[in-house]
């Protein structure tokens, strides 16, 4: 029997066959639609009847041959349309996949409609509340007009105190003869208006007329008790009216005069090009400038409460959690563990939390951090975070007892 020959070249080529076949393994089980989670998200939870909004459905699978079954939809809503995108990443190797449906839907009655769950692939999102409501009547009495504008400030009907934030709203509602344009906020006096989010983008319907919509979201924090007057937002823009048919005895402009006795007066191309360039766009239709106002709206703001504590913290919610290096610390006499403190509020901007006082333990010295600061957003609310970390280090042996941390605040909710 002969041996059988080292051949380096064809080992070599036997292994990358199969790294590339367990390679392509691989891919397809991290494609297989059938182990993909489905979810579902909406761009907002309460819409006005007539809003279009959207439903975003989206796939851990490139679900090629799959696609969300929207008949459950079609009891409450209209489907107007559909989009659908796919991403595809690979890192460190693995293959990831993700498929988004961006549904346009319109609710058909008032009400707090059930977005049911959606069926791709085998798989059903989980269920979603909407609430829609009645335009209010300010909407109604300007959807006549090309261009109008909404503001809401939002107090849910319960006293408003000094510091609190209030949550404030403008749409600005516009059809297609508006050019161009600029939104400007109201600056109330004694109070701090701050931005929340991106602007939101959406068409709606009111009263059998379309009209593309601009949201955004505000919070206002008023600095004194009183009255507070919240002026009208503001827009300055320009929209485009019918023009009248040039008579035909008008006398020509010296432009026109140049091109009657231009070489090129005779070529068609040439004329119709160059009079639709100088003369068209913004030339043709400079537009009518507009200016409109939405509303004032006044409220009253009742000072800080007699039984409220020294720190003033008037908020929706508030979390005081504290975490060590081990859960339980291993404690030894010279060594260092670190404690990091965090308080989340919701309704409330981290500048407005306290700088906490941290007592330190008998025999252990401490030695704190900078406090991290951090405001977040949902695009309807501001979060406030502060989070602060300290290093202890026992002294001597024995008990070590850690005061407690108390935070005093005033629920708004």
């Amino acid at each position: 029997m002969k041996p059988r020959p080292n051949n380096p070249t064809q080992n070599h080529r036997r292994r990358p066959r199969w790294s590339v076949s367990l390679l392509a393994l691989l891919l397809l089980l991290a494609a297989d639609p059938s182990t993909a989670a489905v979810r579902a998200s909406l761009d907002r939870d309460t819409v006005y009847a007539g809003d279009v909004f959207t439903l975003t459905i989206e796939s851990d699978s490139r679900s090629s041959n799959q696609q969300p079954d929207l008949a459950p939809l079609k009891k409450d809503f209209e489907v107007l349309g559909t989009n659908t995108s796919t991403q595809v990443s690979i890192i460190n190797g693995r293959r990831s996949d993700k498929t988004q449906w961006h549904v346009q839907l319109q609710p058909q009655r008032v009400g707090q409609l059930r977005i049911p769950p959606i069926e791709v692939g085998g798989k059903k999102t989980a269920a979603i509340t909407l609430e829609v409501t009645e335009a209010p009547q300010q909407t109604a009495a300007q959807a006549g007009q090309p261009v109008f504008i909404e503001t809401e400030a939002d107090s849910s009907g319960k006293p408003v105190y000094v510091q609190q934030q209030i949550p404030y709203t403008v749409r600005l509602y516009y059809d297609d003869r508006l050019q161009e344009g600029e939104l400007n906020a109201p600056e109330p006096e004694n109070a701090v208006i701050e931005r929340l989010g991106e602007e939101k983008r959406y068409n709606t319907l009111r009263h059998g007329r379309q009209y593309h919509v601009i949201e955004r979201n505000y919070v206002i924090s008023p600095e004194k008790s009183g009255a507070l007057h919240i002026p009208p937002a503001n827009f300055r823009g320009r929209i485009s009216v019918p023009q009248p048919e040039r008579q035909t005895r008008q006398p020509r402009s010296s432009m026109e005069e140049f091109l009657s006795n231009s070489p090129f007066a005779n070529d068609p191309f040439f004329r119709d090009r160059l009079r639709a360039g100088l003369f068209g766009g913004s030339f043709a239709n400079p537009g009518q400038p507009i200016s409109i106002r939405s509303r004032a709206i006044d409220m009253t703001i009742k000072p800080r409460p007699a039984a409220a504590s020294q720190d003033w913290l008037p908020a929706e919610a508030v979390n005081l959690s504290d975490s060590w290096t081990e859960n339980p610390p291993q404690l030894k006499v010279g060594e260092p563990v670190s404690r990091t403190i965090t308080i989340q509020t919701k309704g409330l901007s981290v500048s407005q939390i306290p700088e906490l006082t941290i007592a330190a333990p008998a025999n252990t010295r401490v030695y704190p951090e900078a406090s991290e600061q951090e405001n977040r957003t949902d695009g309807k609310t501001i979060y406030g975070v502060r989070t602060r970390t300290l290093t202890y280090i026992p002294a001597m042996q024995g008990t070590l007892d850690v005061p407690p941390i108390t935070l005093n605040w005033w629920d708004t909710h």
